[in-house]
């Protein structure tokens, strides 16, 4: 059962660190002001670092130490190794004249890291020196258990968000178009021209010159011996 919870924590945390490093065009989506770089480095970096602070440790307390200076020290492993984006949010994005929105959603971002967490010391906790049915081995699944589910409850937070200020960009784009069709309507009642009067006009000065054409050809006549006649 261990072996498949773990098997299962490994797929997760492969998957979500994938799911993470989208982008779109060119532009990372978690890699704060730093787009053009990936949001994280491959797995497989992580799962290392963990076994072997897994490895390394002689008590609960060990692990839990180890892993909070990884994750949470600026100079930890996570910020330093895992971590690729930038260290600023991505640049605001201009919805009006005046307005903007700042995403401050990265990879490095607290629920992000603790989901990540979570899952990388449960996939890892056999590479722990404690044996299988030891308390110390349950701790450090209780502890792994413990920051997915608190990264999970961030995570809910970052969707609603998320969901703000896709609300919002929707919104400013319904204005946005709204805008456009009034300054349409506006500048065609400044230069446009009814096509019927158009046509109208059109026909008159189609008869304007006709006229011209004949009254040209009549004044080519009139010479002398025409008169005469």
């Amino acid at each position: 059962g261990i072996e498949t919870v773990q098997s299962e924590a490994e797929a997760d945390l492969r998957s979500v660190m994938h799911t993470l490093g989208a982008n779109h065009g060119s532009r990372n989506l978690f890699s704060g002001d730093a787009t053009d770089q990936p949001t994280f480095a491959e797995p497989d970096v992580l799962l290392d670092d963990l076994r072997a602070i897994m490895a390394g440790a002689a008590t609960t307390a060990d692990v839990e130490a180890a892993l909070d200076t990884y994750f949470d020290d600026p100079a930890g492993g996570f910020q330093t190794r895992i971590y690729t984006g930038g260290e600023n949010n991505a640049p605001a994005i201009r919805i009006g004249a005046d307005d903007k929105i700042e995403i401050d959603i990265r990879g490095d971002s607290a629920a992000i890291k603790d989901v990540l967490k979570g899952l990388a010391v449960i996939a890892t906790s056999s590479s722990s020196n404690f044996a299988i049915d030891s308390q110390d081995f349950a701790d450090v699944i209780q502890v792994g258990a413990n920051s997915a589910s608190a990264g999970t409850l961030g995570l809910i937070s970052l969707e609603a968000d998320v969901g703000v200020y896709g609300s919002t960009i929707e919104k400013s784009d319904e204005r946005n178009d709204a805008e456009l069709t009034s300054l349409s309507a506006a500048y065609q009642t400044l230069t446009g021209r009814d096509q019927f009067e158009a046509a109208t006009e059109l026909k008159q000065l189609e008869t304007q010159l006709e006229s011209s054409f004949l009254l040209t050809a009549r004044l080519s006549n009139l010479t002398l011996t025409n008169f005469l006649r």
